[in-house]
């Protein structure tokens, strides 16, 4: 059974509600317009078509592109709120930014026993979020 992203946590502490509460809108948006594709019938097959699956990546891809945007436009305008060069925000925040996910995801995996998992997430995450990213804003 998996856990949806609007569901409210069970047994949560205060801090892990009051975090619900302040990202319920980007999970319920994410929600809408990602389709799940984790849906089995009873033998555990898959009951998604490969154009459902199609369209969950194009839409993360997108989700991508503007949490990419979002976040270069925020620490641009930081940079000049604080009279601090736009070359040392982006090399320091915004490249710790990306990568502390990317080590948490390795991390869990890792833990769970699933080192190619890891390693895998380690490399091509960062390769992935340079190509396509911003990679694919410069271009359009």
């Amino acid at each position: 059974p998996h856990v949806g992203l609007i569901e409210f946590p069970e047994d949560a502490s205060n801090l892990e509600i009051l975090l619900w509460v302040l990202l319920f809108p980007l999970r319920f948006l994410m929600h809408v317009t990602v389709p799940d594709v984790r849906v089995l019938d009873h033998h555990g097959n898959p009951t998604n078509s490969i154009g459902t699956a199609a369209l969950a990546v194009g839409m993360c891809l997108l989700w991508l592109v503007v949490g990419s945007y979002a976040m270069v436009a925020s620490l641009e305008k930081i940079a000049e709120l604080l009279d601090i060069p736009d070359a040392v925000v982006g090399v320091t925040v915004s490249a710790a930014g990306t990568s502390l996910p990317n080590y948490v995801a390795s991390k869990v995996a890792a833990q769970n026993g699933f080192g190619n998992q890891a390693v895998s997430n380690a490399f091509g995450s960062n390769s992935f979020n340079i190509m396509i990213g911003l990679g694919l804003p410069w271009m359009l």
